[in-house]
């Protein structure tokens, strides 16, 4: 299974879906969507997440959806590189390109 690493701006979105879902929704929707969205990048890891590449033209990435959210990423042969996690409502054209250059810790 590779190891999964998040850039500094996934780092920041997972804590904003925190925040968000913990005042919307409650703690414990917080911790159910958090722990299913560690599951799914396990998924991922482990080659088992269904991934789609994103439009010609752009980043070489790849993504998936968990519940509301888009997951952007970077696999390669020992790791994934989880690049952003944006809801997808968001402008994800402009946050990926935020995100050239970002490495995964």
């Amino acid at each position: 299974m590779r190891k999964v690493r998040l850039t500094p701006a996934a780092r920041r979105d997972l804590a904003d879906i925190r925040r968000y879902t913990r005042e919307i929704w409650g703690n414990a929707q917080m911790r159910r969507y958090m722990e299913g969205m560690g599951g799914h990048f396990s998924r991922i890891a482990s080659g088992d997440a269904m991934l789609r590449s994103t439009a010609e033209g752009q980043a070489d990435y790849r993504f998936t959806r968990y519940g509301s959210h888009f997951i952007f990423l970077l696999i390669s042969e020992h790791a994934v590189s989880i690049i952003r996690v944006l809801h997808v409502r968001s402008d994800v054209v402009r946050h990926l390109g935020e995100s050239q250059g970002g490495k995964a810790d």
